[in-house]
């Protein structure tokens, strides 16, 4: 059993690199931020990337990807958000992936036309403020957390410092600290589980009755005495 989960670390030399880009989309409209997300074969909302072709820069690569997975044009390159590694096992071997995201920005009016391209055929514009929870992927937080403050400077709209929502298995404390919108919507709280006492069998105060009115006080005794 040892020797399988070796095999299958993920430490070590990887036997191919992966090299993608992709974006995060958002859109003024109406007064409004709002951020396309799509959801990929996993069934997990995430956003458009894909791998890196000859002759490409990684810009072009992650515009590219966008309109052929989403349909979206007229894109306004913002900033770059960074990158993420991240490494799993495939038939040819330990894979390590390399996916580096930007922000762009798309026009108020911008319609998606979802081609299939990739196996994602559904999309959708989703206000800020349910980002965090929409999003698949843990390692999307910083990417967000990166574009909000970008988004930010960029329309001149206040966000504060928060904890996000998602939170580690096993643990009860939230992952990360990110931004959220101040003025359009209030911090989301879950509500928190009332903790009680167990009961106990019989209580002290049950097991204590009144003396009967025998000319004496009115003290109690022990059920049994």
């Amino acid at each position: 059993m040892r020797k399988k989960l070796r095999k299958r670390s993920l430490g070590g030399r990887p036997d191919v690199h992966i090299l993608s880009a992709g974006g995060i989309v958002y859109r003024k409209r109406a007064g409004r931020i709002e951020l396309f997300f799509v959801k990929d074969p996993f069934g997990r909302w995430s956003f458009p990337k894909g791998k890196v072709e000859a002759g490409e820069t990684l810009p072009e690569t992650a515009i590219r990807e966008i309109r052929e997975e989403t349909g979206l044009d007229g894109l306004g390159l913002i900033a770059p958000l960074g990158k993420t590694m991240f490494r799993f096992w495939r038939e040819a071997g330990l894979i390590e992936k390399t996916v580096h995201m930007f922000l762009f920005k798309a026009p108020p009016l911008a319609k998606e036309r979802l081609s299939g391209s990739g196996a994602i055929f559904e999309g959708a514009w989703m206000p800020v403020h349910v980002a965090f929870q929409v999003s698949g992927y843990r390692n999307s937080d910083r990417m967000l957390g990166e574009a909000m403050r970008l988004i930010s400077s960029q329309e001149g709209v206040p966000w504060v410092s928060v904890k996000s929502d998602r939170v580690r298995r096993g643990s009860r404390s939230p992952q990360t600290v990110v931004e959220r919108p101040l003025m359009h919507f209030p911090k989301i709280r879950r509500p928190r589980r009332e903790w009680k006492r167990p009961q106990q069998a019989m209580s002290m105060r049950s097991m204590i009755r009144p003396r009967k009115d025998t000319g004496g006080g009115d003290e109690g005794h022990l059920m049994g005495e």
